[in-house]
C-alpha cells in the first residue's frame, strides 16, 4: 500500500482567496482606467484644432466679438470657452465596476449628433471606438502579471 500525505491545502485556500480579491481590484481599476482613457481621448480631440470655418462670436458679457474656428462636420468640435472639456467627467456607479463617462454641457448633444441646421461634430463616440479594446488589454496584462 502506498500512503501519501498532502499538506498545504490551507495555504492554497488563502492564496486563492487573495487572488480572488486581487482579481476584483484589478477589474475595478481596469474599468476606471478605461473610462479615463475615453474621457482623455475626447478632451484631446476637442483641444486639437481642426481647420474649418472662421466665425465671429459675441464675447461673454456681450462686449465685442472674437473669431472662432468652427471644426469641419464629422470632426470633433474645436474648443471655444473650454466649458465642454470641463464638463466631461467620469463617475463610478455601484458596484464600482461600472463607470459612466458623461458630458454635462447643454450643447454637447447637438455637437455629438448634429441638429437640423448643423452637422454633427462627434467627440464621445470616436473616443469610445478608439478605446474599445482597452479594457480587455488592461485586464489581460494585469491578470497575466498576477498569475505569473
Amino acid at each position: 500500500m502506498i500512503n501519501a500525505k498532502i499538506t498545504g491545502a490551507r495555504e492554497i485556500m488563502k492564496r486563492l482567496q487573495r487572488v480572488t480579491n486581487d482579481i476584483d481590484d484589478i477589474e475595478k481599476e481596469s474599468v476606471y482606467l478605461t473610462a479615463n482613457l475615453i474621457k482623455n481621448t475626447a478632451v484631446k480631440s476637442i483641444q486639437a484644432v481642426s481647420m474649418g470655418t472662421f466665425v465671429q462670436r459675441q464675447k461673454q458679457g456681450g462686449k465685442g466679438t472674437y473669431t472662432h474656428i468652427a471644426s469641419k462636420p464629422d470632426s470633433a468640435p474645436n474648443t471655444d470657452t473650454g466649458n465642454l472639456v470641463k464638463s466631461i467627467s467620469v463617475q463610478p456607479l455601484q458596484p464600482r465596476k461600472i463607470m459612466t463617462v458623461g458630458v454635462n454641457e447643454k450643447y454637447a448633444e447637438a455637437l455629438e449628433f448634429g441638429t437640423r441646421k448643423m452637422d454633427a461634430r462627434p467627440f464621445m463616440q470616436p473616443s469610445i471606438e478608439e478605446n474599445k479594446d482597452a479594457l480587455e488589454k488592461l485586464l489581460a496584462n494585469k491578470l497575466r502579471a498576477l498569475l505569473a
